[in-house]
């Protein structure tokens, strides 16, 4: 199986579908053969969802409107190949190619032309820069408050006293 299709499949489960990452990337990783594909799908799992909410920021500028609920996979997918163009510097020819070949495995062949246009616009940006999704991460110790931010999605620890 493709490492890219193996990610978004994924990455769907997570995200749509709250599942959890470890049983449905373990699932997802069993289907691909080569070790090299196995690693290259779990960095594109692992390092779009720990950037997603700033993906998603950095990707809404190059749409004309929101993508719908139904339409989520177009997300994850367009968030998946900026993770790639942008951190993992891999060539941009080959991402909007795979994603495309991607897009027609999910059976989104009406969004080929459209994954392609978001994709090229992305490349020719000016200066490609990562926005950062800064949000709150609460750390509670005991009774005492910590709060610091960080580009994550919100988080709540309890460390309780020993």
């Amino acid at each position: 199986m493709n490492p890219r299709l193996a990610a978004i499949y994924a990455l769907y489960d997570v995200i749509i579908g709250r599942q959890s990452l470890s049983l449905t990337l373990h699932e997802q990783l069993a289907k691909i053969d080569k070790p090299a594909d196995r690693g290259l799908c779990q960095e594109i799992v692992y390092g779009t969802l720990r950037y997603y909410p700033s993906l998603q920021a950095t990707l809404a500028p190059f749409l004309q409107k929101k993508i719908t609920q139904k339409n989520k996979p177009l997300e994850i997918l367009l968030c998946a190949a900026m993770y790639q163009l942008y951190l993992l510097k891999l060539p941009d020819y080959a991402v909007i190619n795979e994603s495309v070949a991607v897009a027609t495995a999910i059976d989104f062949v009406w969004a080929k032309g459209f994954i392609n246009g978001v994709l090229r616009s992305v490349v020719r940006a000016q200066k490609p820069t990562l926005k950062i999704a800064t949000v709150c991460v609460t750390i509670i110790y005991g009774n005492c408050n910590s709060t610091i931010l960080r580009p994550f999605p919100i988080l709540t620890i309890k460390i309780p006293w020993y």
